[in-house]
């Protein structure tokens, strides 16, 4: 028995290196990547993977990657902004970057801040994508062996995770900047800007002082560091890259150990100030310098105030340090984390959408309908039995998702929300025929006036539900036809962040 199970194992292997090396002579390196993929799960050897930021906000199961991104602007610091700031005075896509220690009444105030972090000025960026976690030994080791990256490029030995025994999960640390610029390079990426780093710790125009909600200092129990002399936290090397102390699990941007852990490399040489405090988009660093800015801090550090979103280091490109590792960004990911997804965030037009496109706008990371209201299509995008659809918004007035709808769209599903009463209706349309198939009143607390509602029908069972709570189940087999829309009600004032649809 037991020579039998070895002796197919062994098949299964000679089959397994022979695809391999039929995949390899027909795609080369593609291939190659694509095998490896599949036994680490590392989300950037076959495609840059969304994290599915919002199925963790949620509670929903996801598929976590080592190699995953997640989107910046976030859909949560969208809720926060436009919660605390009031409809219009607030700009998703904008931030303060930098401080100053000269005016408690100016911009960026913080009485720790360095010269180099001055001058405050007013940074624009457009959308990216953050890896959610600083990049791993493992990660590394198979740019390395596969190529481009060098072994050459990263330390080794003593205190250098790359050939320690079972820190695979752990940041790769003691790389170059050469090293990180190509491993990002590798995976159809960039290093971040300074300015992009400092989005996400900042969380934009959120201004946090810190990565992390909450608290505006740093404790053992908000990053991975060494902690005062007085009061030791206990650390004397990197922890896995996926783990966050207690006090940092940043749910509003989703990246975690943008403080503490390693040291994070960003693609700009290093000034001693921003030069001038004029407005700026996109903002790259200077065109030359002898050293290349680090952001984060590392396990090392004693100081808890090097953990600050606007704290500055730099260090020549070419040094080993073993608090020192890497993240990357990119404008554009291979694989959703849905099977379709909008996020206004991310698309300026309309131009996926059909119907009277009149007054609909996208303005500040969230569609707008005209005065009248409207309904809209979402064009060669349909929705079938099995599948569950969503949609965050906020509104005043009667608004929703329609899904179901036959070619010409007078026959159709709707989800009506009126947000006032707090309640949710599920109707069939027929010409100008109302049904009422069920209706339900929502209870749990909403994300800051944000609600998400979503829809999963199975033969024949339409479940809708909000914030994970079931508030109508219904049931009607008759299927007027695929497609997926918007309704909003005169002069009704809504905001739909996103839409996502997922098997």
């Amino acid at each position: 028995m037991a020579r039998a199970t070895t002796k197919r194992r062994a098949a299964q292997l000679a089959t397994a290196v022979a695809l391999l090396i039929g995949l390899a002579a027909w795609q080369g390196e593609r291939a190659a990547r694509w095998f490896i993929a599949l036994q680490t799960s590392s989300g950037d050897l076959s495609g840059i993977y969304a994290c599915g930021a919002l199925a963790n906000q949620e509670g929903r199961p996801v598929n976590i990657r080592y190699g995953c991104m997640v989107p910046a602007p976030s859909h949560r610091q969208l809720e926060a902004l436009s919660t605390r700031r009031g409809a219009e005075d607030w700009d998703l896509f904008t931030f303060d970057m930098g401080a100053q220690a000269n005016d408690p009444d100016a911009p960026g105030f913080d009485p720790e801040a360095s010269d180099d972090e001055s001058p405050v000025r007013r940074v624009t960026l457009s959308p990216f994508w953050m890896t959610r976690y600083e990049i791993t030994v493992k990660q590394f080791q198979d740019c390395v062996r596969l190529g481009p990256c060098s072994a050459d490029d990263v330390g080794q030995g003593g205190f250098f995770n790359f050939d320690r025994e079972g820190n695979g999960d752990h940041p790769i640390n003691g790389v170059t900047w050469f090293g990180a610029d190509t491993y990002c390079r590798w995976i159809g990426g960039s290093l971040p800007s300074e300015a992009q780093w400092e989005y996400v710790a900042k969380a934009g125009d959120l201004q946090r002082r810190f990565p992390w909600e909450g608290a505006d200092t740093a404790t053992c129990e908000h990053a991975v560091f060494a902690g005062d002399p007085s009061s030791p936290c206990g650390v004397f090397g990197t922890a896995y890259s996926g783990i966050h102390p207690r006090l940092a699990d940043d749910q509003m941007m989703m990246a975690l150990n943008l403080a503490g852990n390693v040291w994070e490399w960003t693609a700009d040489w290093y000034a001693p100030d921003y030069g001038s405090p004029d407005a700026v988009t996109d903002p790259t660093g200077p065109p030359t310098g002898t050293g290349r800015v680090q952001r984060g801090g590392g396990y090392t550090e004693e100081d808890p105030m090097v953990f600050r979103a606007a704290f500055r280091a730099q260090m020549e490109p070419d040094m080993k340090l073993p608090d020192v590792g890497f993240r990357c960004v990119t404008r554009e990911i291979d694989h959703p984390a849905q099977r379709a997804e909008i996020s206004f965030q991310r698309v300026r037009d309309l131009n996926d959408w059909a119907g009277d496109l009149e007054g609909w706008r996208v303005s500040n990371g969230v569609l707008r309908p005209p005065e009248p209201g409207g309904r809209l299509r979402w064009r060669e995008e349909s929705f079938r039995d099995g599948e569950l659809l969503s949609h965050l918004s906020l509104a005043t007035g009667e608004a929703g998702l329609e899904y179901g709808q036959d070619e010409r769209g007078d026959r159709r599903f709707r989800i009506r929300l009126r947000p006032g009463a707090n309640t949710v209706e599920l109707l069939k349309l027929q010409g100008a025929e109302e049904t009422v198939l069920g209706a339900g009143v929502l209870t749990r607390p909403t994300m800051g006036n944000w609600r998400r509602i979503g829809v999963r029908v199975e033969d024949g069972i339409h479940r809708v539900t909000s914030q994970g709570e079931v508030a109508i189940v219904a049931f009607d087999n008759d299927w007027p036809g695929e497609g997926v829309g918007l309704y909003a009600g005169p002069s009704t004032d809504l905001q739909v962040s996103d839409i996502l649809h997922s098997e």
